[in-house]
């Protein structure tokens, strides 16, 4: 009796480690960085809300997955994707580098980036060279394409990089630089969320790069294999109007108007 208790007891051990060593298993690690409204949230922390952070829950919650999100500095983001330390991450755009590491999802947004300055301190420009005697901000690790890199290298721009758009927009803020690179839809939500930066910058619209931004699968994650089904759910989602949904909410438009508009 009391060796069959033993091995009842071992069995037991066995179910409950296999149980949680699966549990793991089902745990999808997410990364992104903070940009709002698409991921809201402090470095090192996990991720507080935001449009993509509420999509990627809504996708994963359909596979019948469990999410962690966590709000990492861009570059440090990618790194931790890149070596496999994460599985999938929000709002990043396609380059001939990061596929060599990254599964892209189809187009979750577009994006337009441009620079944002004073508004007391009038700004333009028309070519690459009359950037030259301005100070400019940049997020480490953004894709703002290939042009302004190679117009940089040639003008030899002067350049201050910060891991977020709040740290650059304080930067314009106090006049320790002259204009800011960004996403226009991004620094417009910093800007509201902010009341110290109401009224006191302007864009200017004329992009210096358009592009896309997707989801992506890290190589070396569990989840390759499901890359279709990933695909084909968030597919889904488009069309269930669950996109529609958590867009509206955060006060952005999906493929038409709002109905609260």
């Amino acid at each position: 009796m009391k060796t069959r208790k033993r091995w009842f007891f071992l069995l037991l051990l066995i179910t409950c480690v296999g149980n949680d060593a699966f549990a793991e298993e089902r745990m999808v690690r997410v990364a992104g960085d903070p940009y709002p409204p698409w991921i809201e949230g402090k470095a090192g922390q996990k991720a507080s809300g935001g449009i993509a952070v509420e999509l990627a829950q809504e996708l994963f919650k359909r596979l019948n997955f469990a999410t962690r999100i966590v709000v990492y500095p861009f570059e440090r983001g990618m790194q931790r994707i890149k070596d496999g330390a994460e599985d999938f991450i929000l709002m990043v755009s396609k380059t001939a580098e990061r596929e060599k590491f990254i599964l892209f999802t189809p187009p979750i947004r577009h994006s337009n980036w441009i620079f944002y300055h004073l508004k007391e301190k009038p700004f333009s420009w028309e070519t690459w060279q009359d950037l030259q005697k301005y100070r400019i901000g940049y997020v480490t690790g953004n894709n703002i394409g290939t042009d302004f890199p190679a117009a940089a290298e040639k003008y030899n721009y002067y350049i201050e990089e910060v891991k977020a758009d709040i740290f650059n927009a304080k930067k314009l803020l106090l006049g320790r630089i002259d204009i800011i690179i960004t996403d226009k839809e991004v620094m417009q939500h910093i800007i509201r969320q902010n009341p110290e930066f109401h009224g006191k910058f302007e864009s200017y619209d004329k992009p210096i790069f358009q592009s896309f931004y997707h989801f992506g699968i890290s190589k070396k994650s569990f989840l390759v294999p499901m890359f279709y089904k990933i695909n084909e759910v968030l597919q889904e989602m488009k069309e269930d109007g669950t996109f529609q949904q958590v867009f509206c909410q955060h006060e952005k438009t999906f493929q038409g108007r709002c109905e609260n508009k």
